[in-house]
């Protein structure tokens, strides 16, 4: 449970947040991550104007504390491309291959000029950087303005 402070609101809200977000980590143990982040991009297909298109190959779950980490990169990304790139596609391509997972996130929305985004400070791209830092891994962003986002992760299985 976390620290109360003044603002009751704000700490059941995040109390919310941080139960909600064990629970998805349940589930990918549960129903294999593959079928996990199925559910994810069915849940925000259907609450939201984008339409996302999946493709997730033969993803190594050896490794249950990565792929909780590997899903919740994935999750931010697909939330911030939803939240914060006014387009309406995502193209996702996630998998496996010799011990080393595959990420790709695409959206046809605005693009962004790094630290230029909105004047508002946003998280999302630092706490996916720092994630994949700390697995190991490489990110590579690029953005356009009026061409959309790309993000390319590469996570090693060890």
């Amino acid at each position: 449970k976390p620290p109360v402070s003044e603002n009751h609101l704000e700490d059941t809200m995040l109390y919310s947040k941080r139960f909600y977000a064990d629970q998805a980590s349940l589930l990918s143990v549960d129903l294999g991550i593959e079928e996990t982040i199925q559910r994810y991009i069915q849940y925000a297909n259907k609450d939201h104007a984008f339409q996302i298109h999946a493709e997730i190959g033969n993803v190594d779950t050896t490794y249950y504390i990565i792929m909780a980490n590997i899903y919740r990169i994935i999750q931010e990304c697909i939330s911030n491309a939803i939240n914060h790139s006014g387009g309406n596609e995502i193209f996702f391509k996630c998998y496996s291959e010799n011990k080393v997972c595959y990420i790709k996130i695409e959206d046809n929305g605005k693009g962004f000029v790094d630290g230029q985004q909105d004047g508002q400070k946003h998280f999302g791209l630092s706490v996916v950087k720092e994630r994949v830092m700390l697995l190991g891994g490489e990110i590579h962003i690029t953005s356009e303005i009026n061409l959309g986002t790309k993000i390319s992760i590469v996570i090693p299985l060890k």
